[in-house]
């Protein structure tokens, strides 16, 4: 008998993301796998200095010289109610990230990117964005719609960016999403450094005030490394990311997210493929014809 072999390989926790069924998402992908540290990571981000001083710009557009008192919904029994009812999904769509207008649900793609095969690196590139996605869905969205709902106030609306996509170009270039990340990250330019997603993931960086975040983010792109600290080190272990492992000298080239219909295009990363999603849209746009 030499056909019976033993494979000495151990499954990633992302990898398994791919063989899930939709009634398992809550509990089986790779983000609700970690999700009791996640969950207090984003908690602390959102009652950082860096987010309390966010919330505040966003309302600085206003009009009449009459200052806007919004409701401070950030502490920690409300952001942990919005983040868990966060519906996280891994089949393809022409959105990365969604806030529902009418009910205020946030949906947002837990599919984690596979980057040349190196789990590593897709499970860093994927929280970090899931970052960026919170920030964008909850400081952006919700927070605009949902000040609105409380006052009536029409003056409660979507800051422009000052890049917009052709998403927010559509709407008259009012995207409060993308006000907050570029106020946050600077102008998009194509692509993100392994350094710069490890500072995205670094809470301690959340303690400076916006233009230093910016700043010092900015200047990462230029670095070569990373100094991870022990409780950093700590922290990424629980994601399921040795940072032992992290090569810092590695030439995978990485990627910025378009979070916008119809730009979700990437320079190196692949989603697992679902069957007929293709020939779906296709006839759905033949019926529109």
């Amino acid at each position: 008998m030499e056909y019976l072999f033993h494979i000495n390989y151990q499954t990633d926790l992302i990898e398994l993301n791919k063989f899930l069924k939709i009634d398992r998402y809550m509990e089986k992908l790779y983000i609700r796998k970690i999700w009791n540290h996640w969950e207090q990571f984003l908690i602390k981000l959102f009652s950082s200095n860096v987010v309390n001083s966010l919330f505040i710009k966003i309302f600085e557009n206003t009009i009449e010289g009459k200052k806007l008192k919004p409701h401070y919904f950030i502490n920690e029994d409300e952001i942990k109610l919005i983040i868990n009812n966060i519906r996280y999904y891994i089949f393809k769509s022409n959105f990365h990230g969604i806030t529902m207008g009418k009910n205020l649900s946030i949906y947002i793609n837990g599919d984690p990117y596979f980057i040349q095969n190196n789990a590593l690196l897709s499970k860093i590139a994927f929280l970090s964005n899931n970052v960026q996605s919170n920030l964008h869905e909850i400081i952006g969205h919700l927070n605009i719609r949902f000040q609105y709902y409380l006052s009536k106030d029409k003056r409660y609306t979507s800051p422009k960016p000052p890049k917009p996509s052709k998403e927010a170009k559509s709407r008259k270039g009012k995207e409060s999403g993308e006000f907050i990340e570029q106020l946050l990250f600077g102008l998009p330019n194509g692509s993100l450094e392994l350094v710069q997603m490890l500072y995205i993931l670094d809470i301690k960086n959340y303690d400076k005030d916006i233009d230093t975040f910016r700043k010092d983010f900015l200047e990462y792109e230029d670095r070569e490394d990373y100094d991870i600290s022990p409780e950093f080190k700590d922290f990424l272990s629980k994601l399921d990311i040795k940072s032992s492992q992290i090569n810092f000298k590695s030439k995978n080239p990485l990627f910025f997210i378009q979070r916008h219909k119809y730009e979700n295009t990437n320079n190196n990363y692949s989603r697992h493929p679902l069957a007929g999603y293709n020939d779906i849209y296709d006839i759905i746009e033949s019926e529109l014809k």
